[in-house]
């Protein structure tokens, strides 16, 4: 989205095939215009309430054992250090991993007949005027000829 030549901003998050992003495309057509109703024209659902929740359990329990593996490192002799650090990397490594995965793609987006677009995710909700740029374009990136993301802005 186009604030004005050279300043861009950029809202990521929305996901699905080329047919999505055509429509898409014309729910901000039709945003643009001139109508004042909340009337939600395109949206996108965020993910299962059930992957939250296992995602929140996968975030705490890898931080609780995390925190007990830092403080056995200290209790326990250096011949065991590298058996911890490789547990320690593993639950790091997979359990950061699926939760940045689910972060990512746990996005909520609403085009509304007033102009606005409502994006909710892990970082709150944003409300963005469309009607106030000069400009809004929905880029798709191809992943070979399976289903597409798209992601707004140049």
């Amino acid at each position: 989205m186009w604030i004005e030549k050279g300043r861009k901003r950029q809202v990521r998050g929305a996901r699905g095939t080329s047919k999505d992003a055509k429509a898409l495309r014309a729910a901000i057509r039709e945003a643009r215009g001139e109508r004042t109703d909340a009337e939600v024209l395109w949206c996108q659902d965020r993910l299962s309430p059930v992957l939250r929740m296992v995602t929140r359990v996968v975030l705490g329990a890898g931080s609780t054992i995390g925190v007990l593996l830092l403080v056995a490192l200290a209790v326990v002799s250096p011949d065991a250090w590298p058996d911890l650090l490789l547990v320690l990397a593993l639950v790091v490594g997979v359990g950061g991993g699926f939760v940045a995965v689910v972060w990512a793609f746990d996005v909520g987006l609403e085009v509304r007949a007033d102009g606005r677009l409502v994006r909710s995710g892990w970082g709150g909700i944003k409300e963005f005027d469309l009607r106030a740029y000069q400009r809004v374009t929905v880029k798709e990136i191809r992943s070979d000829d399976v289903d597409q993301a798209f992601e707004w802005g140049d």
